[in-house]
């Protein structure tokens, strides 16, 4: 059999199951596997991500507050009017600092059941994959990056969708 593990935020008490598999090869794998750790423990301003946008196009910009944006900042560069605006999110950074677990269900410390079964602890799997998905430009999990082929030392791992 398989070990199989979650995420888990000690200090905020929640947790996320990995998408698209959940043994620790899948995670490390598939950017919807650990790659959601990077957003959630991102330490930084969003400046620089594509949760900011810059633009002199007033269309545009109003295209983008009817999508949730909202305007960072405002100004003039060379007499021309600009603005900046940040995505809302609730996820990214969100771990920042935090006290995190990759706990497997044949852990010694029965994290991994302990964590699902009480009421204390909060699933934001759905939501923050969501907001992942969305910070990815992909519309759900099936626009994920995967890769077409992984050799390692040991042995290829073909994609059964190309071969």
């Amino acid at each position: 059999m398989s070990q199989y593990f979650i995420f888990v935020n000690l200090d905020k008490k929640e947790y996320i199951k990995p998408k698209r598999g959940a043994k620790l090869w899948e995670i490390c794998a598939y950017v919807s596997g650990a790659g959601i750790l990077a957003y959630l423990l991102a330490d930084g301003e969003k400046d620089g991500t594509p949760l900011m946008d810059g633009s002199q196009n007033k269309e545009e910009i109003d295209r983008l507050l009817k999508k949730g944006w909202k305007i960072h900042h405002e100004g003039e560069i060379s007499g021309k009017r600009y603005w900046v605006l940040e995505k809302e999110t609730k996820y990214f950074g969100h771990w920042s600092g935090d006290r995190i677990v990759v706990a497997g269900d044949y852990g010694h410390s029965e994290l991994y059941e302990t964590v699902q079964e009480s009421e204390e602890w909060k699933n934001i799997t759905e939501e923050a994959y969501k907001e992942f998905y969305d910070f990815l430009g992909f519309e759900s999990e099936t626009g994920a990056i995967n890769p077409d082929i992984i050799i390692t030392a040991e042995s290829v791992a073909k994609s059964p969708k190309l071969f």
